[in-house]
């Protein structure tokens, strides 16, 4: 329910999915209708010019909520000040 009212305030929100590719390869989640932009983790340090200039409200998941946790934690410390991550991951949805 938070995540529908944080994307329903906030709909240039860019949903971010930090599991690996072969994680990913297995289905791509839609969240309330939503796509995502697979970024692993293991590939964010690549992309840390981009998260700097990013300026939408970034929500990351994966699929127990840890790594998700470790990308926003990276995004806030690259300065970007609209992070969020889906905690529990899409572990938590499935129940």
């Amino acid at each position: 329910q938070g995540l529908a009212r944080f994307l329903n305030a906030h709909p240039d929100a860019l949903l971010i999915d930090v599991r690996e590719a072969c994680e990913h390869a297995l289905g791509t989640p839609r969240l309330h209708g939503r796509a995502a932009y697979s970024l692993p983790l293991s590939r964010l340090p690549e992309h840390a010019a981009w998260l700097c200039r990013e300026t939408r409200p970034l929500v990351f998941f994966c699929r127990s909520g840890n790594r998700s946790a470790q990308a926003a934690r990276i995004a806030h410390e690259l300065g970007h000040g609209q992070v969020r991550h889906l905690g529990g991951g899409l572990a938590l949805l499935a129940s």
